[in-house]
């Protein structure tokens, strides 16, 4: 693009215990380092976990991902090009805990939600000895391998963030994740593509991301993004706007001006642009004060068929539109530096059982990597913590170190059950799970919520909606939705986890709160497991992408949104063709 710019049905939910939802309703992972084959008989790996655990005994389960079934070296991130990704499991001993043995399941979940087949290496079967914290290494007999094959199958297509979730039991015990992206992706300028992808992991629809030169020979910059809401004047619309520009900041800082067009039409675009020292004197400032950053952004639009700007009638055109209005502040901060670089976060939880006394304590340790396999320093990791026990963190947000670590303490509360706690950074999480006391009397409730939150998806409450336990359902909380595909993805990834440990039920159910009200979006087991023979069997993208948008399109079609009492209020495509825009 070249272009010349300025200077200046209803599933009747109405079942009793629907909205019961809203009001009721260790063995972690340090990391395992490096590896080395021994040149004696038999095989050993190095263990390089880290040595923070409390002083009660216990077990801690680690994990790693490599490409290389005699090589347990972590990488955070792999290319499409890869023969196999390995998923490792061992298990080691803390404060003189007895030798025992574990049996452990693991599974690979691709970045669309579905479960993808693996396989155990060799003679490994998930059955791992544990071995002493302090040792200098392990063997066979205490790790665990299980695999997918990348290269020449319809795997090396997934591209995005994997999870891997590991299962000691009926019990997830923690949730892993690693990226596959193409080479290129991972070998262009760390800057411009970490920003465009922080663009797109914000839910933004990225038409296109560059910097070029105009006329005077000055570098300007400019991002075109489908707009998030239709409101002009919103607080969602100021992010994007604020976001957008601290992406182009960050990309490209020789460039003198910096554009963000939100596309209204094919032909019209709202353009926001502003100097780049006035950008990074907003970033710089601590309070982001968008108030006084306002004042510094000039708005205009262009006219894609003319090839130029409206100039003096773009007033005119934006308040025949949208009316006049005072844009709102933005909700958040802009992206920050390290948002869309994350390639895996990963979450050590020690020890993985707790007394619920009220007091006892676990150590949650948190590695962070970006997409070319180095640790992070210097990023901010937020934790939260769900499930049925309950306990706090703290610090609740902290900073990466040198080494790309950071360290939160667990206190345990007087609850009996499973908290999940979940480590997010730049939009990339891991998780642990701390059973605390007797442990959770639904069990497959926490671990619908632990997949969740292993995902990136803020899962609060699980529960069946009716006497007879046929309808189960899981409230995810959205913030910010403004298009259908901001939802499509929670509502995969829900059902699946529903579908995953609810076997029994007959009828999986999504429910999303808007405002004061909430979403349900429901599928029945046949519904699901159509899609997923469907979806596991096809032989292109195009025919994967048709399977989910034929379930989707059955889901949303009996979609309804009705109050907190139950009663319907809408049908999906009525709400959002009110809230939103048609589509």
């Amino acid at each position: 693009m070249t272009r010349w710019f300025l200077r200046g049905a209803a599933l009747v939910v109405v079942l009793a215990g629907a909205f019961a939802l809203f009001s009721n309703v260790t063995l972690a992972e340090p990391p395992i380092r490096s590896a080395r084959i021994s040149k004696e008989s038999g095989r050993e790996f190095r263990n390089d976990a880290p040595q923070r655990q409390s002083s009660s005994p216990g077990y801690t389960l680690l994990y790693s991902f490599s490409s290389d079934p005699r090589d347990n070296t972590y990488v955070a991130s792999f290319t499409p090009d890869v023969d196999a990704i390995y998923a490792w499991v061992t298990v080691v001993e803390e404060n003189g805990a007895d030798t025992k043995q574990f049996t452990i399941d693991t599974q690979f979940v691709a970045p669309d939600g579905t479960p993808v087949d693996s396989e155990w290496y060799e003679k490994d079967t998930g059955t791992v000895t544990t071995y002493p914290s302090d040792a200098d290494s392990f063997g066979d007999q205490n790790v665990a391998r299980r695999f997918i094959n990348v290269a020449g199958t319809p795997n090396a297509n997934l591209t995005g963030q994997w999870t891997v979730n590991f299962r000691v039991g009926s019990k997830v015990i923690a949730s892993g994740n690693f990226t596959l992206g193409d080479a290129t992706d991972i070998g262009q300028s760390e800057n411009a593509g970490n920003a465009e992808e922080a663009l797109v992991d914000a839910g933004y629809e990225v038409i296109e991301f560059t910097e070029a030169e105009g006329k005077n020979g000055n570098l300007f910059a400019f991002v075109i993004m489908l707009p998030a809401s239709q409101d002009l004047y919103s607080s969602e619309t100021t992010q994007q706007i604020v976001d957008g520009l601290a992406a182009l900041r960050q990309s490209f800082p020789d460039s003198g001006t910096l554009y963000v067009f939100l596309r209204y039409t094919e032909r019209y675009e709202i353009a926001y642009y502003a100097d780049a020292l006035d950008v990074q004197d907003y970033l710089d400032d601590p309070n982001h004060d968008f108030e006084k950053f306002a004042s510094k952004i000039r708005i205009d639009v262009y006219d894609n068929e003319a090839g130029g700007y409206l100039g003096n009638s773009s007033k005119d055109f934006i308040n025949k539109n949208f009316g006049a209005g005072k844009y709102q502040n933005p909700p958040s901060p802009p992206l920050s530096k390290t948002s869309g670089k994350i390639g895996s976060v990963r979450v050590t939880v020690s020890p993985s059982e707790l007394p619920a006394d009220g007091t006892s304590k676990a150590i949650v340790t948190v590695e962070v990597f970006d997409k070319k396999n180095q640790p992070v320093p210097d990023a901010e990791v937020q934790f939260d913590i769900s499930g049925s026990g309950n306990g706090s963190v703290r610090p609740r947000v902290t900073s990466t170190d040198e080494n790309g670590e950071a360290v939160s303490v667990f206190t345990v509360g007087k609850t009996d059950g499973s908290v999940t706690i979940t480590a997010t950074s730049g939009g990339v999480t891991g998780s642990g799970v701390v059973t605390v006391g007797t442990g959770s009397s639904d069990q497959p409730a926490d671990n619908v919520i632990a997949l969740l939150q292993g995902q990136g998806q803020n899962a609060t409450k699980v529960g069946y909606l009716d006497n007879a336990k046929t309808t189960v359902a899981v409230v995810i909380e959205i913030e910010n939705f403004t298009n259908v595909n901001q939802l499509s993805n929670p509502i995969l990834l829900g059902l699946t986890a529903l579908r995953i440990n609810y076997a029994e039920a007959t009828t999986y159910v999504v429910m999303v709160p808007y405002q004061s009200n909430v979403l349900m979006f429901p599928a029945t087991k046949t519904e699901y497991d159509t899609m997923y023979k469907n979806v596991t069997t096809a032989t292109t993208q195009d025919a994967k992408s048709a399977a989910y948008v034929d379930f989707l399109t059955i889901v949303f079609g009996k979609s309804v949104y009705v109050d907190r009492n139950g009663k319907p209020i809408s049908n999906f495509k009525d709400f959002y063709n009110k809230n939103f825009t048609g589509g």
